[in-house]
Protein backbone atom coordinates (compact mmCIF):
# COMPACT_ATOMS: atom_id res chain seq x y z
CA UNK A 1 0.00 0.00 0.00
CA UNK A 2 2.70 2.17 0.96
CA UNK A 3 4.90 1.90 -2.36
CA UNK A 4 1.93 2.38 -4.49
CA UNK A 5 0.97 5.34 -2.63
CA UNK A 6 4.83 6.38 -3.26
CA UNK A 7 4.52 5.52 -6.73
CA UNK A 8 1.14 7.17 -7.57
CA UNK A 9 2.99 10.60 -6.28
CA UNK A 10 5.62 10.22 -7.97
CA UNK A 11 3.45 9.90 -11.24
CA UNK A 12 1.29 13.24 -10.35
CA UNK A 13 4.93 15.27 -9.22
CA UNK A 14 6.18 14.28 -12.86
CA UNK A 15 2.52 14.85 -14.50
CA UNK A 16 2.39 18.35 -12.48
CA UNK A 17 6.43 19.46 -14.26
CA UNK A 18 5.42 18.32 -17.44
CA UNK A 19 2.57 20.59 -17.50
CA UNK A 20 3.99 23.12 -16.00
CA UNK A 21 6.91 23.39 -18.67
CA UNK A 22 6.32 24.12 -22.52
CA UNK A 23 8.96 23.77 -25.71
CA UNK A 24 8.89 27.18 -27.05
CA UNK A 25 10.31 28.94 -29.91
CA UNK A 26 11.11 32.95 -30.55
CA UNK A 27 13.59 33.90 -32.82
CA UNK A 28 15.40 30.45 -33.67
CA UNK A 29 15.61 30.03 -30.14
CA UNK A 30 14.30 27.08 -28.40
CA UNK A 31 13.41 27.42 -24.69
CA UNK A 32 11.97 25.31 -22.26
CA UNK A 33 9.53 27.42 -20.53
CA UNK A 34 7.87 26.69 -17.00
CA UNK A 35 8.21 27.40 -13.45
CA UNK A 36 8.39 30.74 -13.69
CA UNK A 37 11.85 30.46 -15.78
CA UNK A 38 12.73 29.60 -19.35
CA UNK A 39 16.13 27.33 -20.23
CA UNK A 40 17.48 27.79 -23.26
CA UNK A 41 17.07 24.25 -24.81
CA UNK A 42 19.13 24.49 -28.14
CA UNK A 43 18.25 26.64 -31.84
CA UNK A 44 16.71 25.91 -34.90
CA UNK A 45 19.03 24.77 -38.25
CA UNK A 46 20.46 27.39 -39.91
CA UNK A 47 21.02 29.98 -36.81
CA UNK A 48 24.46 31.45 -37.06
CA UNK A 49 24.18 34.32 -34.64
CA UNK A 50 22.97 33.32 -31.36
CA UNK A 51 21.13 35.79 -29.38
CA UNK A 52 19.93 34.97 -25.81
CA UNK A 53 18.12 37.71 -24.34
CA UNK A 54 17.37 38.48 -20.37
CA UNK A 55 13.75 37.63 -20.53
CA UNK A 56 11.13 36.47 -23.23
CA UNK A 57 7.20 37.08 -23.75
CA UNK A 58 5.02 33.55 -23.97
CA UNK A 59 0.89 33.71 -23.15
CA UNK A 60 0.83 36.47 -21.93
CA UNK A 61 3.75 35.98 -18.91
CA UNK A 62 7.07 37.04 -18.66
CA UNK A 63 9.87 34.09 -18.09
CA UNK A 64 13.41 35.22 -17.24
CA UNK A 65 15.95 33.23 -19.23
CA UNK A 66 18.38 31.87 -16.47
CA UNK A 67 20.89 29.01 -18.20
CA UNK A 68 20.84 25.87 -20.83
CA UNK A 69 18.88 22.81 -20.52
CA UNK A 70 21.21 19.67 -20.71
CA UNK A 71 24.06 20.33 -23.43
CA UNK A 72 22.76 23.58 -24.63
CA UNK A 73 23.80 24.20 -27.85
CA UNK A 74 26.72 21.67 -27.89
CA UNK A 75 28.18 20.15 -31.02
CA UNK A 76 26.52 22.76 -32.72
CA UNK A 77 29.01 23.40 -36.21
CA UNK A 78 26.46 26.12 -37.61
CA UNK A 79 26.86 28.69 -35.34
CA UNK A 80 29.49 31.62 -35.11
CA UNK A 81 28.41 34.36 -33.22
CA UNK A 82 26.82 34.02 -29.36
CA UNK A 83 25.66 37.04 -26.98
CA UNK A 84 24.15 36.12 -23.54
CA UNK A 85 22.39 38.70 -21.52
CA UNK A 86 20.52 38.13 -18.63
CA UNK A 87 19.98 39.02 -14.81
CA UNK A 88 21.49 35.86 -13.35
CA UNK A 89 21.96 33.47 -16.10
CA UNK A 90 24.34 30.63 -16.01
CA UNK A 91 26.49 29.18 -19.06
CA UNK A 92 26.47 25.60 -18.00
CA UNK A 93 28.80 22.77 -18.44
CA UNK A 94 29.19 22.00 -21.72
CA UNK A 95 26.90 24.45 -22.86
CA UNK A 96 28.89 25.34 -25.88
CA UNK A 97 31.58 22.64 -25.80
CA UNK A 98 32.57 21.27 -29.33
CA UNK A 99 30.59 24.36 -31.38
CA UNK A 100 33.61 24.26 -34.04
CA UNK A 101 33.15 27.45 -35.71
CA UNK A 102 32.01 29.69 -33.32
CA UNK A 103 34.52 32.78 -33.14
CA UNK A 104 33.06 34.96 -30.72
CA UNK A 105 31.34 35.33 -27.64
CA UNK A 106 29.80 38.70 -25.64
CA UNK A 107 28.51 37.95 -22.20
CA UNK A 108 26.61 40.64 -21.25
CA UNK A 109 25.99 42.50 -17.67
CA UNK A 110 24.01 39.65 -15.70
CA UNK A 111 25.91 36.42 -16.86
CA UNK A 112 27.50 35.11 -13.19
CA UNK A 113 28.64 31.77 -14.02
CA UNK A 114 30.74 29.72 -16.52
CA UNK A 115 30.78 25.75 -16.11
CA UNK A 116 32.69 23.21 -15.97
CA UNK A 117 34.14 22.49 -19.63
CA UNK A 118 31.75 25.03 -21.24
CA UNK A 119 33.55 26.15 -24.37
CA UNK A 120 35.78 23.24 -24.76
CA UNK A 121 36.97 22.56 -28.01
CA UNK A 122 35.69 25.65 -29.82
CA UNK A 123 38.26 25.65 -31.77
CA UNK A 124 37.50 29.19 -33.72
CA UNK A 125 36.80 30.64 -30.44
CA UNK A 126 38.64 34.04 -31.43
CA UNK A 127 37.14 36.35 -28.69
CA UNK A 128 35.19 36.62 -25.50
CA UNK A 129 34.00 39.67 -23.79
CA UNK A 130 33.29 39.56 -20.41
CA UNK A 131 31.88 41.59 -17.72
CA UNK A 132 32.58 41.55 -13.97
CA UNK A 133 29.46 39.89 -12.93
CA UNK A 134 31.51 36.55 -14.04
CA UNK A 135 32.71 34.74 -10.79
CA UNK A 136 33.26 31.52 -11.57
CA UNK A 137 35.55 29.74 -14.24
CA UNK A 138 34.72 26.43 -14.70
CA UNK A 139 37.00 23.19 -14.84
CA UNK A 140 38.28 22.85 -18.04
CA UNK A 141 36.26 26.03 -19.57
CA UNK A 142 38.30 27.02 -22.67
CA UNK A 143 40.53 23.59 -22.71
CA UNK A 144 41.42 23.02 -26.28
CA UNK A 145 40.19 26.71 -27.95
CA UNK A 146 43.10 26.74 -30.13
CA UNK A 147 42.33 30.11 -31.98
CA UNK A 148 41.99 31.94 -28.86
CA UNK A 149 44.61 34.70 -28.39
CA UNK A 150 43.71 36.94 -26.19
CA UNK A 151 41.28 38.03 -23.05
CA UNK A 152 40.62 39.91 -20.04
CA UNK A 153 39.08 37.73 -17.22
CA UNK A 154 35.93 39.42 -15.13
CA UNK A 155 37.81 41.40 -11.73
CA UNK A 156 35.11 38.93 -9.78
CA UNK A 157 36.96 35.83 -10.07
CA UNK A 158 38.87 34.04 -7.19
CA UNK A 159 39.54 30.91 -8.37
CA UNK A 160 40.82 29.67 -11.89
CA UNK A 161 39.83 26.22 -12.30
CA UNK A 162 41.97 23.03 -13.15
CA UNK A 163 42.63 23.03 -17.23
CA UNK A 164 40.45 26.38 -17.27
CA UNK A 165 42.61 27.15 -20.88
CA UNK A 166 44.44 23.78 -20.94
CA UNK A 167 46.09 23.48 -24.81
CA UNK A 168 44.92 26.86 -25.95
CA UNK A 169 48.14 27.34 -28.10
CA UNK A 170 47.34 30.60 -29.61
CA UNK A 171 47.29 32.59 -26.25
CA UNK A 172 49.34 35.26 -26.39
CA UNK A 173 47.87 37.72 -23.67
CA UNK A 174 45.97 37.56 -20.76
CA UNK A 175 45.00 39.65 -18.05
CA UNK A 176 44.35 38.06 -14.86
CA UNK A 177 42.10 39.11 -12.02
CA UNK A 178 43.60 41.79 -9.31
CA UNK A 179 41.80 39.46 -6.50
CA UNK A 180 42.59 36.22 -7.94
CA UNK A 181 43.58 33.26 -5.30
CA UNK A 182 44.17 30.34 -6.53
CA UNK A 183 44.63 29.08 -10.26
CA UNK A 184 44.47 25.33 -10.49
CA UNK A 185 46.92 22.49 -12.04
CA UNK A 186 47.15 22.25 -15.48
CA UNK A 187 45.27 25.55 -15.80
CA UNK A 188 47.64 27.08 -18.50
CA UNK A 189 49.32 23.72 -19.33
CA UNK A 190 50.38 23.84 -23.19
CA UNK A 191 49.61 27.82 -23.76
CA UNK A 192 52.92 27.53 -26.31
CA UNK A 193 52.32 31.19 -27.71
CA UNK A 194 51.99 32.68 -23.91
CA UNK A 195 55.23 34.62 -23.44
CA UNK A 196 54.69 36.70 -20.39
CA UNK A 197 51.58 36.94 -17.85
CA UNK A 198 51.91 39.81 -14.79
CA UNK A 199 50.56 37.55 -11.54
CA UNK A 200 48.36 39.26 -9.05
CA UNK A 201 49.50 39.84 -5.53
CA UNK A 202 46.77 37.89 -3.66
CA UNK A 203 47.89 35.16 -5.02
CA UNK A 204 49.09 32.32 -1.78
CA UNK A 205 50.43 29.19 -4.33
CA UNK A 206 51.35 28.16 -7.15
CA UNK A 207 50.06 24.28 -8.14
CA UNK A 208 51.99 21.40 -9.96
CA UNK A 209 51.81 21.98 -14.04
CA UNK A 210 50.16 25.60 -13.63
CA UNK A 211 52.04 27.23 -16.63
CA UNK A 212 53.68 23.42 -17.62
CA UNK A 213 55.05 23.62 -20.96
CA UNK A 214 53.50 27.17 -22.03
CA UNK A 215 55.59 29.36 -24.02
CA UNK A 216 56.50 31.73 -20.85
CA UNK A 217 60.08 33.49 -21.29
CA UNK A 218 60.11 35.05 -17.96
CA UNK A 219 58.52 34.98 -14.93
CA UNK A 220 57.97 37.33 -11.70
CA UNK A 221 56.39 35.54 -8.97
CA UNK A 222 55.37 38.19 -6.66
CA UNK A 223 55.57 39.06 -2.60
CA UNK A 224 52.65 37.27 -0.97
CA UNK A 225 53.11 33.27 -2.49
CA UNK A 226 54.57 31.14 0.01
CA UNK A 227 54.76 27.96 -2.03
CA UNK A 228 55.07 26.90 -5.61
CA UNK A 229 55.07 23.27 -6.42
CA UNK A 230 56.40 22.00 -10.69
CA UNK A 231 53.98 24.99 -11.71
CA UNK A 232 56.98 25.57 -14.86
CA UNK A 233 57.57 22.24 -15.61
CA UNK A 234 58.48 21.83 -18.82
CA UNK A 235 58.84 25.53 -19.94
CA UNK A 236 61.61 25.48 -22.41
CA UNK A 237 61.11 29.11 -23.24
CA UNK A 238 61.53 29.94 -19.84
CA UNK A 239 64.74 32.34 -19.36
CA UNK A 240 64.43 34.55 -16.25
CA UNK A 241 63.01 33.50 -13.07
CA UNK A 242 62.13 35.85 -9.91
CA UNK A 243 61.40 34.34 -6.51
CA UNK A 244 59.92 36.06 -3.73
CA UNK A 245 61.18 36.42 0.31
CA UNK A 246 57.40 35.42 1.39
CA UNK A 247 58.40 31.58 -0.39
CA UNK A 248 58.98 28.79 2.00
CA UNK A 249 58.61 25.40 0.09
CA UNK A 250 59.09 24.94 -3.70
CA UNK A 251 60.05 21.79 -6.01
CA UNK A 252 61.83 24.23 -8.18
CA UNK A 253 61.33 24.27 -12.80
CA UNK A 254 61.60 20.76 -13.95
CA UNK A 255 62.84 20.69 -17.05
CA UNK A 256 63.49 24.15 -17.68
CA UNK A 257 67.30 23.70 -19.00
CA UNK A 258 67.38 27.17 -20.57
CA UNK A 259 67.19 29.68 -17.47
CA UNK A 260 69.82 32.23 -17.93
CA UNK A 261 68.91 34.13 -14.64
CA UNK A 262 67.48 33.15 -11.29
CA UNK A 263 66.50 36.02 -8.83
CA UNK A 264 66.27 35.12 -5.08
CA UNK A 265 64.46 37.93 -2.81
CA UNK A 266 64.86 36.54 0.59
CA UNK A 267 67.63 37.51 2.49
CA UNK A 268 67.16 33.82 4.05
CA UNK A 269 68.44 31.16 1.32
CA UNK A 270 65.15 28.33 0.87
CA UNK A 271 66.43 25.48 -0.69
CA UNK A 272 63.98 23.97 -3.54
CA UNK A 273 63.12 20.37 -3.08
CA UNK A 274 63.98 19.31 -6.69
CA UNK A 275 67.09 20.64 -8.25
CA UNK A 276 67.67 22.77 -11.37
CA UNK A 277 68.97 21.21 -14.38
CA UNK A 278 72.57 20.74 -14.16
CA UNK A 279 72.79 23.32 -17.62
CA UNK A 280 71.02 26.41 -15.02
CA UNK A 281 74.25 25.60 -12.73
CA UNK A 282 76.61 25.92 -15.31
CA UNK A 283 75.21 28.82 -17.36
CA UNK A 284 72.90 31.12 -15.12
CA UNK A 285 73.87 33.90 -13.04
CA UNK A 286 71.86 33.97 -9.98
CA UNK A 287 71.18 37.32 -8.19
CA UNK A 288 70.51 37.88 -4.21
CA UNK A 289 70.14 40.12 -2.10
CA UNK A 290 73.11 42.65 -0.42
CA UNK A 291 75.18 40.90 1.61
CA UNK A 292 73.57 37.42 0.66
CA UNK A 293 75.93 36.18 -1.53
CA UNK A 294 78.47 33.90 1.38
CA UNK A 295 75.09 32.66 2.43
CA UNK A 296 73.81 31.57 -0.65
CA UNK A 297 76.73 30.00 -1.62
CA UNK A 298 76.97 27.79 1.63
CA UNK A 299 73.15 26.50 0.91
CA UNK A 300 73.32 23.40 -0.95
CA UNK A 301 71.46 23.94 -3.84
CA UNK A 302 72.19 27.79 -4.31
CA UNK A 303 75.93 26.93 -3.63
CA UNK A 304 75.99 24.53 -7.12
CA UNK A 305 75.17 28.24 -9.15
CA UNK A 306 78.33 28.87 -10.58
CA UNK A 307 78.17 32.63 -11.18
CA UNK A 308 76.84 34.50 -7.75
CA UNK A 309 76.05 38.67 -7.71
CA UNK A 310 74.14 40.96 -5.50
CA UNK A 311 74.99 43.17 -7.93
CA UNK A 312 71.78 44.20 -9.40
CA UNK A 313 68.39 42.51 -10.32
CA UNK A 314 67.10 41.02 -13.90
CA UNK A 315 63.62 42.49 -13.03
CA UNK A 316 62.40 44.61 -15.09
CA UNK A 317 64.01 43.01 -17.91
CA UNK A 318 63.89 45.64 -20.18
CA UNK A 319 65.53 47.57 -17.60
CA UNK A 320 68.87 48.16 -19.74
CA UNK A 321 70.14 51.06 -18.19
CA UNK A 322 69.64 50.01 -14.32
CA UNK A 323 67.11 52.95 -13.04
CA UNK A 324 64.66 50.05 -12.42
CA UNK A 325 62.34 51.74 -14.67
CA UNK A 326 61.56 50.84 -18.93
CA UNK A 327 62.18 54.26 -20.80
CA UNK A 328 63.16 55.53 -24.02
CA UNK A 329 66.50 55.71 -22.04
CA UNK A 330 66.53 51.95 -22.36
CA UNK A 331 65.55 51.69 -25.99
CA UNK A 332 68.30 54.57 -27.01
CA UNK A 333 71.01 52.04 -25.03
CA UNK A 334 69.80 49.00 -27.09
CA UNK A 335 69.96 50.80 -30.59
CA UNK A 336 73.14 51.84 -29.75
CA UNK A 337 74.54 48.14 -28.97
CA UNK A 338 72.66 47.29 -31.85
CA UNK A 339 75.14 50.03 -34.21
CA UNK A 340 78.44 49.10 -32.55
CA UNK A 341 78.36 53.13 -31.40
CA UNK A 342 78.70 51.22 -27.37
CA UNK A 343 81.16 49.00 -26.20
CA UNK A 344 79.81 49.26 -22.76
CA UNK A 345 77.97 45.57 -22.88
CA UNK A 346 76.50 44.54 -19.90
CA UNK A 347 74.20 40.86 -19.08
CA UNK A 348 71.20 42.82 -18.88
CA UNK A 349 71.73 44.33 -22.70
CA UNK A 350 70.67 41.14 -24.16
CA UNK A 351 66.69 41.60 -22.97
CA UNK A 352 65.84 38.50 -24.03
CA UNK A 353 68.53 36.28 -23.40
CA UNK A 354 69.08 34.46 -27.04
CA UNK A 355 73.04 35.12 -26.78
CA UNK A 356 73.03 38.15 -29.39
CA UNK A 357 71.53 42.20 -28.86
CA UNK A 358 69.70 42.70 -32.15
CA UNK A 359 66.18 43.85 -32.93
CA UNK A 360 64.44 41.24 -31.29
CA UNK A 361 65.80 43.00 -27.87
CA UNK A 362 64.94 46.48 -29.07
CA UNK A 363 61.30 45.55 -30.35
CA UNK A 364 60.92 43.97 -25.97
CA UNK A 365 61.99 46.86 -25.01
CA UNK A 366 59.57 48.96 -27.42
CA UNK A 367 56.74 46.74 -26.28
CA UNK A 368 56.81 47.42 -22.34
CA UNK A 369 56.86 51.10 -23.23
CA UNK A 370 54.26 50.88 -25.30
CA UNK A 371 52.37 48.43 -22.54
CA UNK A 372 51.86 45.77 -25.27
Amino acid sequence: MIKKTLLLIACAIVSWGAMQAEIVTINGVIYDAGLGQALVKGCEPGIKNLVIPAQITYNGKIFPVTSFFGDGVANNTELETATIDGSEFSVTSRSFKGCANLKKVTLLEGVHYMGAWCFEGCVSLEEITMTNSVKTLGYGAFSGCVSLKSLTLSNSITKIEEYAFNECKALTHINLPPNLETIGQMAFNGCSSLRKISLPTTLKKLDHNTFSKSGLRYIYIPEGITEMGFAFAGCKELRVVSLPSTLTRFQGFYSCSGITDVECRSTTPVKPTYDFERDVYQHAQLYVPKGCVTAYKRSGVWGNFIGITDDYSPFPLTDTTGDKVTDVSDANRTINMILGRSTDKHHRDDVNRDGTIDITDLNEVTNEILGK
